[in-house]
């Protein structure tokens, strides 16, 4: 008899709320363990501080003693208050820690977004009887929660209680498979012999990316000998020979059905059994460099979701073994039977034409392409240093000598103008060229590149945050540049992060940006609560920019006198009115949007970036609050999915409250997949 269908209505009066929640503390014990910690730490610092003094042959100095003594008693202080804060509560579907004394810190984790958990015992906790139990979720390290101070019954208990939640909330994978592709592949593949050269020559390149200086410097000396070059030349190329043949003679992979796991096993000297879950695989790209096409060859590569994951990359396979292996890992993945074929239907197809790319090129990462040039100058000086080559002289004589005049700056801006529209639109052509977007199944298949080419499947159900980004000029000519977070293995919750996680759509309108969103989400975003930024955001930015960096400038102008006085005014004017504008503009673009299904933030100044991420895919909720944001009501809100964080400063704590009580409500009441 099936369950009947109810879509009651919700309030916020019945959703349990975060505040109201009973704190537990921690053992009393623990507070020990804490203080013999930073006694040892104390005693091995006292002895540097008495053993330095000793070794160099110096007086002794009483004031380091005492600054010692000093910082010593404020540390054991901090120990007390910050043993006091610690706190923890585990609720029916989720759990919260809440930690910190000046920085006020509490993360809340829904049970069905915890992939394992563990528990620890140091040397001084044996000695008390006290553990520690650490969460793990698909977020990353910062978004996990350790909470030590446990007795070891306690700890014990609490991660049985958990284990057992995340028991109820897995299922189980389901496998039925074509008995061909089961004989294949239950037995070690090994890589196409062709992918020797492959490997070779990929060695080959990462050898003269490290070690270009020493192979240059040498032609720079009196005494080259062209023979000698040419033997240790010789020998470096038949080493790297003999290395690709062991790396290929002893790379194999298979797939364990019973267990649904893909396994690779490697190494001659040290052996490696890698071992991934077919669940864990959330993309499989097939990449195809300049030697690649020329033997026919592709490279799989899977990258995996979760802190203890591994990256799956096999180098060099025929283009049939690599479909057979994207095709029937997906039908695992998706529950399908491999032997059912299945029409692959076009819904939707998106072509960056030529003309698109360079229009993108011109409109695009201005800043990111002036911090790479920045990157490149210093590190030709770095070679140029390594080559011996004496080029301070001249540089400090341009630096004294060279004209610095209104003129000759806005010269200067143009240059760097020109270098980085040119550099981003010779990279944009080179990476993107016949870019293309297909929809077969249920899959998103991602095609570009002009000297390699690389070919992504991506699953939507995979994607974290769908973010899109949009200038002055891209809004007028509609276009916007498309990034895709999936989930990934190396989340270090920031921008950085794991770049093969990341999907990049160039140059669509506004048109194909609906379309995708359809296609990965299958809704649209509804009716919006709107929330901005207090004030202090924009006062803030320009306090520190603006004013504390102009007196910076001032007081080395003071000193130094770099430019004469008219052009120092010049200068400043045009910095502060720069600051001021740019300020007003990261507040005024500053917004979080919330809907029933969807959290947006957008956030620039001149690139405005919009980042969604659905409500149940959330892994968990932090809310920060300094020890002044307190007076003030304010706190920052940050939001962790598998696939990066969102962040939202400057927010009325009453307003954080309420949401944070809602978003962990409707993550738990909620049956989708995360992933």
């Amino acid at each position: 008899m099936k369950k009947a269908f109810s879509n009651n209505n919700v309030f916020l009066e019945n959703i349990p709320q975060k505040e109201n929640v009973n704190y537990s503390t921690l053992e009393k014990k623990y507070l020990n363990v804490m203080v013999l910690n930073r006694v040892i730490w104390c005693v091995i610092t006292l002895i540097a501080i008495i053993a330095i003094p000793i070794l160099r042959d110096e007086n002794f100095s009483i004031y380091i003693y005492l600054s010692s003594l000093f910082i010593w008693l404020i540390i054991f202080t901090f120990t007390g208050f910050s043993f006091k804060k610690k706190k923890y509560v585990f609720r029916e579907h989720d759990l919260i820690y809440s930690s910190g004394v000046i920085f006020t810190k509490s993360i809340l984790i829904p049970y069905n977004r915890i992939q394992h958990l563990a528990v620890h015992q140091g040397v001084f906790s044996r000695i008390y009887n006290l553990a520690s139990i650490q969460f793990y979720t698909a977020g990353g390290s910062s978004s996990d929660i350790s909470i030590k101070g446990l007795s070891k019954e306690d700890a014990d208990r609490w991660k049985e209680f958990v284990s057992e939640k995340i028991k109820k909330l897995k299922q189980e994978i389901l496998s039925k498979l074509s008995q061909p592709i089961i004989d294949k592949f239950s037995n070690p593949q090994r890589q196409s012999k062709l992918g020797m050269v492959v490997i070779f020559f990929e060695k080959v390149i990462n050898i003269i990316r490290k070690y270009l200086v020493f192979l240059i410097i040498p032609l720079f000396n009196d005494g080259f000998d062209l023979v000698y070059i040419g033997l240790v030349t010789s020998l470096i190329f038949v080493i790297t020979a003999v290395i690709t043949y062991i790396e290929f003679k002893y790379f194999t992979f298979k797939f364990d059905f019973s267990k649904n796991d893909f396994i690779i096993k490697k190494g001659f000297f040290k052996k490696t059994k890698l071992s991934v879950p077919l669940n864990k695989i959330q993309q499989i790209n097939l990449n195809q460099n300049f030697v690649h096409k020329i033997l026919n060859l592709y490279e799989v590569q899977m990258e995996t979701a979760g802190s203890d994951s591994k990256e799956v990359n096999i180098k060099a396979i025929e283009k049939n073994t690599a479909i057979e292996i994207k095709d029937f890992t997906d039908s695992l993945k998706e529950k399908v039977k491999i032997n059912k074929v299945e029409e692959k239907v076009e819904n939707h197809k998106l072509e960056i034409d030529f003309f698109t790319l360079i229009k993108t090129g011109l409109t695009s990462r201005y800043f990111e392409t002036l911090g790479f040039i920045i990157a490149l100058f210093f590190g030709l000086l770095e070679y140029l240093d390594a080559l011996s080559i004496n080029y301070i002289p001249s540089f400090s004589s341009f630096i004294k000598n060279g004209d610095f005049g209104f003129i000759a700056v806005l010269f200067y801006v143009i240059l760097i103008i020109f270098g980085v529209l040119g550099s981003n639109l010779i990279t944009t052509l080179v990476k993107y060229y016949k870019f293309f977007t297909l929809k077969t199944n249920n899959n998103l298949t991602i095609s570009y590149g002009l000297l390699s080419t690389k070919t992504t499947m991506m699953s939507p159900n995979k994607v974290q945050i769908f973010s899109y980004t949009q200038n002055w000029l891209q809004k007028k000519i509609d276009l916007c540049n498309i990034l895709i977070f999936q989930a990934s293995s190396e989340m270090n919750m920031s921008e950085k992060s794991n770049e093969g996680s990341k999907i990049r759509i160039p140059g669509a309108n506004k048109n194909d940006r609906d379309k995708i969103f359809d296609l990965i989400y299958k809704s649209s975003i509804k009716e919006e609560l709107i929330v901005k930024p207090n004030i202090r955001k924009f006062v803030l930015n320009f306090s520190f920019f603006g004013l504390f960096l102009s007196a910076i400038f001032f007081t080395i102008q003071y000193y130094l006198s770099l430019v004469d006085s008219y052009n120092y005014i010049i200068f400043q004017t045009v910095y502060l009115i720069l600051v001021t504008f740019i300020s007003w503009r990261m507040y005024k673009n500053n917004f979080l949007f919330i809907s029933d299904n969807f959290i947006r933030i957008q956030s620039g100044f001149w690139d405005i970036s919009t980042k969604i991420i659905e409500i149940h895919k959330i892994q968990s909720i932090k809310v920060y609050q300094d020890i002044w944001y307190k007076r003030l009501n304010l706190a920052d809100l940050n939001i962790s999915t598998a696939g990066g964080e969102i962040r939202f400063n400057f927010m009325n704590d009453n307003i954080i409250k309420k949401l944070v009580d809602t978003l962990a409500y409707k993550v738990e009441v909620s049956k989708k997949n995360w992933m």
